[in-house]
């Protein structure tokens, strides 16, 4: 993390396998499937 005039910049390399900051190296949770997705209703309460 670099900061210039009070404004804090944080590089991130968003990869396909991983999310790398200057500190970590995080999965990005992105998996295949071979089915299709199950749909759910969620109520919707304004």
């Amino acid at each position: 993390m670099r900061e210039l005039r009070n404004t804090k910049i944080i590089a991130v390399d968003h990869g396909y396998g991983n999310m790398k900051t200057a500190n970590t190296v995080t999965p990005t949770g992105i998996k295949a499937y071979e089915t299709e997705p199950l749909f759910c209703i969620i109520p919707y309460f304004p």
